[in-house]
């Protein structure tokens, strides 16, 4: 027997014994995983999740169908004064994928970053999308929610993209200096106005005469990435694009 033959039988035996241990279930329902390769989800729900393809609007990220112009805007943003040059996203946020990544934000599910990253790093390479960027900037929390959470659920996923793409990761290329209030409620232009001047950037020299990828887990109005696109540009970062899970 070959040592790559020896070490598959041992990795699978390893796997086998922490399945007994830890029995894998999938986080969308909970169905067990044991007797599958999947660790995160069975093949239904991720059957369920309504990955966005190639027909999506080039400047905003959002799906389209398959008659609608998508270069140069469409009727989502055609008429919004967005600081990003374009937007790209892995998935709907909708069913199964919203539901991963409310556990991944809200209840320390910190081990989603893993399959969540993945999606989003094949979902940028697929699209080549990171084709002439100079560094990574992960989309902030203020201070005290993030010492709340425990964590920047958006820098955990820049983490992934900046490894597989080589590129640097920017930690303090942008803070928000300024807690706002919740965005859920808010109509469309109320969001852009509830997040202007809250964000800054304590270290210039990070995105200066920089091509910069914003990695955020989900975008919806673009209220947030477009004013994290702006105070990166008004700091002198030359482009920024915005890469994200949820659309």
């Amino acid at each position: 027997m070959t040592w790559t033959a020896i070490a598959g039988a041992a990795s699978a035996a390893s796997d086998a014994l922490l399945d007994l241990v830890f029995p894998r279930h999938c986080y969308a329902c909970g169905a067990s995983l044991a007797a599958t390769h999947e660790r995160f989800l069975c093949a239904p729900c991720n059957s369920r999740i309504r990955f966005l393809g190639d027909r999506y609007c080039r400047r905003c990220g959002l799906g389209q169908g398959p008659y609608v112009p998508s270069e140069t805007g469409c009727l989502n943003c055609s008429t919004l004064e967005l600081s990003f040059s374009r937007a790209l996203g892995v998935a709907s946020y909708e069913e199964v994928l919203r539901d991963l990544i409310h556990q991944f934000k809200f209840q320390g599910r910190v081990q989603l970053s893993v399959f969540l990253g993945e999606l989003l790093v094949e979902r940028v390479r697929a699209e080549r999308f990171a084709e002439g960027l100079d560094v990574i900037v992960a989309s902030p929390l203020h201070r005290r929610r993030e010492r709340e959470r425990g964590y920047n659920q958006a820098a955990l996923l820049a983490e992934r993209v900046a490894q597989a793409f080589l590129l640097p990761l920017a930690r303090r290329g942008l803070r928000k200096v300024r807690e706002t209030p919740s965005q859920t409620t808010l109509a469309r232009t109320a969001r852009f106005e509830n997040l202007r001047g809250a964000f800054g950037v304590p270290r210039p020299s990070e995105v200066e005469g920089r091509r910069v990828l914003l990695v955020d887990d989900v975008l919806t109005t673009g209220a947030t990435a477009s004013e994290a696109a702006r105070t990166l540009r008004a700091a002198g970062a030359t482009e920024v694009r915005v890469a994200v899970v949820g659309r």
